[in-house]
């Protein structure tokens, strides 16, 4: 793997939630929302999640997985990262990347706030994940996100899309969610 595309994952694993414990400057992560994409293409992979707020500082995801197809290391993941700038999210200011081997490439990153996931939802800890299966992500702390060790992104606020793509770049299912970095 590249430089480049190290530095990519590592920033697109932060993007996921992650904030720094060990290094300098903590940063930590909000998220504001769970909200649809623009393009859910043929919508055989979903990511139904949501957030509850609980109280001023904790918020609990929850939510549905499901595959109508194989999710392994055939699909691709495409990563978009807009930020927000006056008033607006500005196209091109952030990631715009496609990544192979999809599904171990998200496992790999996640680490193990993927553990976390499998656990709550009784998910395979290891790829691939079969077509015909669902999975229900029981109620998990939103802070366990803080588990990824890694330094923190521009204090902002973004909006993440993850795409599930074919080799030939057909979107097969989207997850997108609005977020704020921010110091601890």
């Amino acid at each position: 793997m590249s430089t480049r595309e190290i530095c990519l994952v590592l920033v697109v694993a932060y993007v996921l939630g992650g904030s720094c414990q060990q290094f300098t400057m903590n940063f930590k992560v909000v998220h504001e929302a769970i909200v649809d994409c623009p393009n859910k293409g043929t919508d055989e992979i979903r990511l139904r999640m949501k957030l509850t707020k609980l109280n001023r500082t904790m918020q609990l995801m929850s939510g549905n997985v499901s595959f109508d197809v194989d999710f392994d290391d055939n699909v691709s993941i495409r990563v978009k990262l807009w930020t927000w700038q006056n008033g607006g999210w500005k196209a091109g200011s952030g990631l715009d990347f496609r990544k192979d081997r999809g599904c171990s490439s998200l496992l790999t990153v996640l680490g193990p706030v993927w553990k976390e996931l499998a656990k709550a939802s009784h998910m395979p800890t290891k790829c691939p994940f079969r077509k015909g299966t669902s999975y229900e992500v029981a109620p998990l702390d939103a802070r366990v996100w803080d588990k990824l060790p890694l330094p923190g992104a521009p204090i902002n606020k973004y909006k993440l899309e993850i795409e599930c793509e074919t080799p030939d770049g057909k979107t097969r299912g989207c997850y997108s969610s609005i977020f704020r970095v921010a110091k601890k």
